[in-house]
């Protein structure tokens, strides 16, 4: 997981980078690194040994899904921030955006 986040990560700010202002680009590496590190982090939580109980596998799970969904959802709203925009672009970026605070709520037990 850490691999795939962290490949998926520098391939956006790899496309990002000339779109970037120069103001912009240290923040948003920043940014990028904060973002896969909270998705690594749930996704390890998901997979973690030994398996806990079903109430902590089930609010594991809805953290994962809405880390990744998060994860989607900035990285959508990034390319259409600064790549000249995404067809679709608020339904897209609003759909996983809400879909990731429900999942993330969804987790809270």
């Amino acid at each position: 997981a850490s691999v795939l986040l962290a490949t998926f990560a520098v391939l956006n700010v790899l496309g990002l980078w000339p779109h970037l202002p120069a103001p912009m680009r240290i923040p948003v590496l920043a940014y990028v690194v904060v973002l896969a590190s909270m998705a690594v982090l749930a996704l390890a939580r998901q997979w973690c040994r030994p398996q806990p109980a079903a109430v902590e596998a089930s609010s594991a799970r809805w953290a994962a899904a809405g880390a990744l969904l998060f994860v989607a959802s900035d990285s959508l709203l990034a390319w259409d921030r600064f790549a000249g925009g995404l067809p679709l672009a608020s339904l897209l970026v609003l759909s996983t955006y809400y879909g990731a605070q429900y999942a993330i709520a969804r987790s809270v037990k």
